[in-house]
């Protein structure tokens, strides 16, 4: 081989040599894929470098540290997401959820027992309890006993309500008082009422006292039939904002009846009636058919001047829950204050009847009906 021969010999394996070089170096099938992988690595590592945030950038997230709120999502929903992750809100939801819970057992509970009391007697109010209190006062002398009735609305015990009067008889009572609500506003017959009042005034048994309820007062104000005339000659002394001193036992005694309701107190002459009741001598006792009087009118900031008051209207609370009370009361609301037995508001006992009747779509839950006995000694 000539020199010029090996000259372009050496010349060529060097051009060789430098096109390997500038050629990438390719995969087994030619794809040349180190370098698609190279190429997209400072583009994976930009992406890793926005999902990870600073201990700094953590810190002043809200919420979770390690949730992150796209910048898509606008002001309002982030507001409702930082909320829905604050204490005091999964509190309220949590208190929220129980109450209901509650309430829903306890409906299932009162619909259960009303199903169950529907088919009983004391849902029809066929029976009713005696309920015997005693009163003391500085003013009385001699004892003298009360019988209590109200809120008979109309009902019967037995046969012409005999079984009723035998009671009452037995009983000796000094008064008797009848609270309001004898009779049924929206009944044309008030019989039940009229011949309760005769018979118990033919056995001579005690002064027979009526102080006016809502119902009453309603069927004497709103229809053409004379229920205060036919009722006062039946037997019954009748007290519309009225009273009367009598001796009871030897004790010097004003009874009065007070027909009004806290909605119109103001408006007609309840309030003059009152200030002559309370200026009256002796034990002063008020018929007032409404005890939520002794709420408002007669609360403790302004106590009504007397001794006693005789109230129903409440009918016990309808429903009594053991452990709680009364569920309803007209006039008071849920879990009503004044639905039974002796409260002292002031200087005056307010003596609080469950009713002897009610409506008869009304029933009553743990709260049987009663005749109250009061002696006053």
């Amino acid at each position: 081989m000539s020199e010029e021969e090996k000259k372009q010999l050496t010349q060529d394996s060097l051009l060789d040599n430098e096109a390997k070089a500038a050629v990438p170096l390719q995969w087994e099938d030619g794809s040349g894929k180190e370098q698609q992988a190279a190429s997209s690595a400072p583009e994976q590592a930009s992406a890793d470098r926005s999902l990870t945030k600073t201990g700094e950038e953590m810190a002043n997230s809200p919420g979770d540290a390690y949730s992150e709120v796209p910048d898509s999502v606008s002001a309002t929903e982030k507001r409702k997401a930082k909320l829905g992750n604050s204490r005091p809100y999964r509190i309220i939801k949590r208190i929220l959820k129980i109450a209901v819970i509650f309430f829903a057992l306890l409906s299932i509970f009162v619909a259960a027992a009303g199903a169950f009391l529907l088919t009983s007697q004391s849902a029809v109010n066929d029976n009713y309890q005696i309920t015997f209190y005693q009163v003391a006062s500085e003013k009385i002398n001699q004892p003298f006993r009360i019988v209590l009735l109200s809120d008979l609305h109309n009902n019967v015990y037995g046969k012409d309500n005999q079984p009723l009067v035998r009671d009452i008889a037995r009983l000796k009572p000094d008064l008797i008082i009848m609270a309001g609500d004898m009779v049924n506003s929206y009944e044309v017959d008030y019989h039940v009422t009229t011949d309760l009042i005769r018979a118990l005034y033919e056995l001579d048994i005690a002064p027979i006292y009526f102080g006016y309820g809502n119902h009453d007062l309603n069927y004497f104000l709103n229809t053409s039939m004379d229920v205060e005339s036919d009722l006062a000659q039946a037997g019954a002394i009748m007290l519309r904002d009225k009273y009367e001193t009598i001796t009871v036992n030897g004790n010097t005694v004003t009874i009065g009846g007070l027909a009004s309701s806290t909605q119109i107190y103001d408006k007609y002459s309840s309030p003059r009636f009152i200030q002559r009741f309370e200026a009256t001598e002796g034990f002063r006792l008020l018929i007032c058919h409404r005890p939520e009087f002794f709420l408002s009118v007669f609360d403790e900031k302004t106590p009504l001047n007397a001794d006693m008051a005789l109230c129903g209207h409440a009918h016990g609370g309808q429903v009594r829950i053991p452990g709680i009370g009364a569920l309803y009361a007209p006039d008071q609301g849920f879990f009503p204050k004044l639905t039974e037995g002796v409260h002292t508001i002031g200087e005056c006992k307010v003596v609080i009847s469950r009713g002897l009747g009610g409506r008869k779509w009304q029933v009553r839950i743990n709260n049987k009906p009663e005749l109250v006995v009061i002696d006053v000694e």
